[in-house]
């Protein structure tokens, strides 16, 4: 009976799937990146790749990402005071993965959705989730609609 809802949860799931999986590799690029450029320096957020995954999936959030940049741009090297803007590869490093990490997936993954979502109504004749007794129902509607009283 509510087929249409089953047909387009499968279709939505496709259409999601691959701006994830865009994100999944790019946090996995950046991380791998990040641990060969800056794991010496900065073990606690670049020790290895399933923790620098994780400070990159806060990052691509843009919750609180800016302490942590400035953190990791203020090292130095191990068991050294930190110097303010002493690493300004950090800094271009974090800008970058935000660019690629955060701003393009989302933007995929909105034009995607919204784009399957379109295409999905207009194949179930503007109703994703209605039933076949709601789409008849629809229609007389709009036929009521459409009828205008006789002025006599």
């Amino acid at each position: 009976m509510h087929q249409p809802v089953r047909q387009t949860h499968g279709e939505a799931e496709e259409a999601i799937s691959l701006p994830l999986q865009v994100l999944c590799l790019a946090i996995f690029v950046f991380a791998v990146a990040g641990v060969m450029l800056f794991g010496d320096n900065d073990p606690g957020q670049f020790g290895d790749v399933p923790i620098t995954m994780l400070t990159l999936f806060e990052v691509a959030t843009l919750e609180m990402w800016l302490p942590i940049m400035y953190n990791s741009a203020d090292i130095v090297g191990i068991d050294k005071q930190p110097i303010r803007d002493a690493s300004k590869g950090m800094e271009m490093f974090y800008v970058c993965f935000i660019i690629v990490g955060g701003f393009f997936p989302l933007n995929l993954f909105v034009g995607v959705t919204i784009e399957k979502f379109s295409s999905m109504q207009e194949k179930n004749k503007g109703g994703v989730f209605l039933t076949p007794e709601q789409h008849e129902w629809q229609k007389v509607q709009k036929i009521i609609g459409s009828v205008w009283p006789n002025k006599e």
